[in-house]
């Protein structure tokens, strides 16, 4: 018997979105699915089902089950019950993630950043006890990083209740593993970039002081970690469209290609703010300007922000298929998503939660750091040391991966690159 088209959208769903299905009884699969998480999953299912069939048929589809999960969210949020469920929250990430996937429209950022207050507002819900097992503590840790990344590009802090269950969690959480660095890391970057915008930080002098002191946390995330977090550079000149600088790198696994990239986004927008605080004390005191100290850091400021750009513009060709020296062909096969050229590997995140940390709940879904990728490169282009073939390549990029992963936010990026738009980075 063929399937249905709710059953190909299923089924495509959880083999390319979900990273540890397990279908053993009271695993993550055996987890509750109730009707708003499974139209969600219908919805993500159909779209990128769309976008690697080529069947702009399916979008109608997807559309139709994306309002259906809209209208479920509405009435599960106005239930005292259904709002503290994980499939409620789930549901409201995989909108999210919909908006990110469908629409090549300005409007479309907004209706994804609406999707991610709305996480965090259930977050505020559900209160402490949704760290009590591991389930709860990655959908808590996804959806604060997508917060994250939207409090970032409008400079708003972290809301009180979500740094009252990092704290929380910050009492379990393996501190030296990457991941959890790069999450603690966000949080202190995000914070900064709020404070300054509210002018509660405001003298240049107690600014740089403050992204240095950051920045040297960044730098320590992948400093000493495992040797899974290694890579390797492969020189060539094929496809230099897409290799940009006769290089790119290739990382043993997605987590670990996911880690780096956010290490260095955080360290391009400290680098920024670093120049700019030098730039500002030495029009209010010249006489700063002749101390060697001065010309020195802003040197190497310089010198780190185009290092890490050109690591960043290094990794993407892993994520378009150039896996190997034998890889440069040209690119991908198959259904491609950003995950689809790297190894699985799921964080640990925290040592020992509670006797319930073993217990079903909810899988882990691939999107973290998947659709951060085209903000990385929106920054790469958008900085002011981008010279114009970067700018290009970031432009190009952008819109390939809008096309071959079906991202039709990175579109978005792309033509707020070209028109030169204000991109809040």
């Amino acid at each position: 018997m063929a399937p249905t088209i709710d059953e190909r959208a299923t089924g495509f769903f959880c083999t390319h979105y979900i990273v540890d299905m397990d279908m053993s009884p009271g695993t993550s699969a055996g987890y509750g699915i109730d009707d708003n998480l499974s139209n969600c999953m219908k919805a993500v299912g159909l779209a990128a089902l769309a976008s690697a069939s080529h069947a702009p048929e399916l979008k109608q589809e997807a559309n139709k089950r994306y309002l259906s999960a809209i209208q479920l969210t509405n009435s599960a949020l106005g239930s005292p019950v259904d709002v503290k469920k994980d499939s409620t929250l789930l549901a409201i990430m995989l909108l999210g993630i919909f908006e990110s996937m469908t629409n090549c429209h300005q409007r479309s950022l907004s209706a994804w950043a609406c999707h991610i207050n709305g996480a965090a507002a259930l977050i505020k819900i559900r209160g402490p006890e949704q760290l009590a097992n591991i389930g709860g503590v990655r959908m808590f840790m996804q959806a604060s990083t997508s917060l994250m990344v939207s409090c970032l590009n409008v400079g708003m802090a972290l809301p009180q209740h979500i740094l009252a269950l990092n704290a929380e969690l910050a009492k379990h959480a393996d501190l030296s593993d990457p991941t959890w660095r790069y999450y603690e890391t966000m949080v202190l970057l995000t914070n900064f970039r709020a404070h300054m915008r509210s002018g509660i930080i405001s003298e240049p002098q107690e600014i740089l002081a403050r992204a240095l002191e950051i920045d040297r946390v960044a730098l320590s995330i992948c400093a000493n970690a495992p040797s899974v977090y290694e890579y390797e550079t492969i020189y060539t000149h094929a496809e230099p469209g897409i290799i940009f600088a006769g290089c790119y790198h290739v990382y043993q696994d997605y987590m670990s290609a996911t880690i780096w990239n956010g290490m260095r986004t955080v360290r391009m927008m400290l680098q920024v703010t670093i120049r700019d605080a030098l730039l500002k004390l030495h029009s209010s005191r010249p006489s700063f300007s002749i101390d060697e100290q001065y010309t020195a850091r802003y040197q190497a400021s310089t010198n780190t922000l185009y290092q890490l750009q050109l690591d960043i513009i290094a990794s993407v060709p892993q994520y378009l298929g150039y896996t190997s020296a034998k890889s440069t062909s040209g690119g991908v096969s198959g259904h491609n998503f950003p995950w689809s050229h790297f190894n699985d590997r799921i964080a640990p995140l925290v040592h020992t939660l509670s006797s319930k940390s073993e217990s079903g709940g909810p899988p882990m879904i691939r999107s973290f750091g998947g659709y951060s990728l085209p903000w990385a490169i929106l920054l790469v282009g958008a900085v002011d040391i981008a010279t114009e073939p970067v700018r290009k390549w970031a432009i190009g990029t952008l819109q390939t991966i809008g096309r071959s992963m079906g991202i039709q936010q990175a579109i978005v990026l792309a033509d707020m690159l070209k028109k030169k738009k204000n991109t809040g980075v």
